[in-house]
């Protein structure tokens, strides 16, 4: 469950980089 949790936060950090990335906001 633990290993879960840390998968789905790396994935919203990958998300938000992508996002933050596209919209060239630091």
């Amino acid at each position: 469950l633990l290993g879960l949790a840390l998968d789905a936060a790396n994935a919203a950090k990958e998300v938000k980089a992508a996002i933050d990335a596209i919209r060239g906001t630091p």
